[in-house]
């Protein structure tokens, strides 16, 4: 296109140069080296514009990357609680490590070099393994045996808890010096949380029943809500390509649906309560591509 820009112009100028030869002195006639010199300036200039309009053009489009945070929970402590009604169990931790706990991603989609829309998906749980309460009288005796009159189940079980979520984001960023750049954003959804407990898996039972025998657990629906700030650095410079991020952010979940059993959980089993809050505060560190 640039060329065919030269082209026209050359012939514009080398017509009007002809044409002045006819009218004009000698001494004020355009030269040929007049028409090639103000060619090869337009053409320095569109060499110096171009590499300006591809920048621009790359603040837009698709980018995304790993959403790996490490979350606190503060009611945890509601659900060692509940998990202590069903047995013997270690206590969950407050913290969920990502890539042990859990983990996530983002896609984006940059509008420009500051806004930003896109999705995000996180999921994250932890397991403990103890001993499930025998209650034979409820459960049956077919579900625990406590030969040794402990009160505890003799087989080991575990018990988890989990949550996942799809959001979808904003976000906008302002510049705060060459490659630096401050974020906030906001993320709204659909979230899933379970309580599970297994309270045995005697390979004997599932074979007789067609079942895991005592395989428990409850569900229920959420909407996830969140707000978040932090540091972008770009790592390579200019190209604003490969960042990375720090981001400090808290999520809301407000319960939409009460707690359902899954299939095979006996009635004698205890319904998690409805005040256990799945709500959590995050620091998430790792690399950002194109947004």
């Amino acid at each position: 296109m640039r060329r065919l820009l030269l082209v026209l112009i050359a012939g514009a100028v080398l017509a009007a140069a002809a044409a002045a030869d006819e009218h004009e002195e000698e001494g004020d006639a355009v030269s040929t080296a007049d028409v090639l010199e103000v060619l090869e300036e337009i053409n320095q200039k569109l060499d110096h514009a171009k590499p300006v309009a591809a920048d621009r053009a790359s603040d837009a489009g698709f980018g995304g990357g790993p959403f790996l945070p490490v979350r606190y929970l503060p009611g945890v402590a509601g659900l060692n609680d509940y998990f202590k009604q069903l047995g013997s169990y270690p206590a969950l931790s407050a913290f969920f490590i990502p890539l042990k706990n859990g983990g996530g991603g983002t896609w984006r989609w940059s509008v420009n070099e500051n806004l930003q829309f896109g999705m995000e998906y996180s999921g994250f749980g932890q397991e403990v393994i103890g001993r499930a309460r025998h209650a034979a009288a409820a459960l049956g005796p077919r579900d625990t045996v406590d030969a040794d009159g402990d009160g505890l189940d003799d087989y080991y079980s575990g018990v988890k808890y989990g949550q996942h979520y799809f959001a979808g984001i904003a976000q906008y960023k302002w510049a705060l010096a060459p490659s630096v750049y401050l974020q906030t954003g906001v993320k709204t959804g659909l979230g899933w949380e379970a309580l599970q407990y297994h309270m045995n898996r005697r390979s004997v039972l599932t074979s007789t029943l067609g079942i895991d025998s005592g395989a428990n657990s409850w569900t229920r629906n959420t909407l996830v809500g969140s707000a978040y700030a932090g540091i972008q650095i770009a790592l390579d410079g200019d190209r604003n390509v490969f960042k990375l991020g720090l981001e400090v952010g808290a999520d809301g979940h407000l319960p939409v649906s009460e707690w359902r059993p899954g299939t095979g959980v006996h009635q004698g089993v205890p319904a998690p309560p409805a005040s256990l809050q799945a709500h959590n505060f995050w620091v998430a560190i790792g690399p950002q591509f194109h947004y």
